[in-house]
């Protein structure tokens, strides 16, 4: 029989260690928001952001726990639920992560507009190539003999001469052929 007592004091307990864990998440998250970045936000909206994110990260800790613990009682569960777990504690850990920078970022005391300045004077160069061998370049129509090199008109071999294409049908469908018998012999 379990005494009065010690459930008042367990309970305690855990609202203790989840008022700790919130604490610890708020500082990381701060510090997280405030000093990674490159573009810096202020302590203020980092802060705020942080709160969000530690609040946020704290009821999807206890949200995954719970869920965690009604699959892992299954063959495939035990098996594939830490692995699929971990993957999904890291995905949403990111996405928090980057929503609360975003929030942070975009809150009105660090939309503060940057001067831009303007670009400087364009210089434009122009550039000569000079290329070596001209001689190559008068050469390189002509054969190693010096004749030029000369087009010839094109004649279809005569085993192709009288082949034309026919054209059958057979059950609607219209099928083209060459006959392979004809052949011209010159």
């Amino acid at each position: 029989m379990a005494y009065p007592m010690f459930r008042a004091s367990a309970a305690s307990c855990e609202v203790a260690s989840l008022l700790v864990s919130l604490l610890i998440s708020w500082l990381l998250f701060t510090w997280i928001i405030a000093r990674l970045p490159r573009e810096s936000v202020s302590f203020r909206s980092s802060v705020w952001a942080g709160l969000l994110a530690a609040v946020a990260f704290e009821v999807f800790k206890q949200v995954a726990s719970i869920y965690l613990q009604s699959v892992m009682h299954g063959p495939a569960g035990a098996t594939f639920g830490p692995v699929l777990g971990l993957m999904v504690f890291a995905y949403i850990t990111a996405r928090l992560i980057l929503f609360s920078t975003a929030w942070a970022a975009t809150s009105t005391e660090n939309l503060v507009a940057a001067p831009v300045k303007p670009p400087e004077q364009a210089q434009i160069t122009p550039r000569v190539q000079v290329r070596e061998g001209l001689e190559s370049a008068r050469s390189a129509g002509r054969r190693r003999d010096g004749r030029p090199w000369r087009a010839e008109p094109f004649t279809a071999p005569k085993t192709l001469a009288n082949r034309r294409p026919q054209m059958r049908r057979t059950d609607r469908i219209a099928i083209w052929s060459i006959p392979h018998s004809r052949q011209v012999s010159g």
